[in-house]
């Protein structure tokens, strides 16, 4: 998962293991291994860091509650990937 604010990336990963059915749930299972060790369904938000960086106050600089930020997520699997840039609001949007 990467996030752009103020156009500096950062970025967090994790590797889970599916089920017998193939269903993974993040809010009830801690990943294998990645940038977090723990059960947290925002996990992968609140892992990302900034090269050379170990802040997590580095995100929030900056990031202002009128401005939208955006996190493109990637999840691999079997050598097929598949992905999405995600908006996210502070405020809702003026009608």
């Amino acid at each position: 998962m990467h996030h752009i604010a103020k156009q500096v990336a950062y970025g967090s990963h994790a590797w889970f293991t599916a089920d017998a059915a193939g269903k993974l749930d993040v809010a009830n299972q801690k990943p294998d291994s990645g940038s977090y060790d723990f059960v947290d369904p925002m996990g992968l938000i609140v892992s990302m860091t900034r090269p050379g960086s170990a802040s997590l106050a580095d995100i929030a600089e900056g990031i202002s509650p009128e401005e939208s930020i955006w996190v493109d997520r990637v999840a691999e699997s079997g050598g097929e990937s598949t992905g999405a840039t995600l908006e996210r609001r502070f405020l809702s949007p003026m009608s």
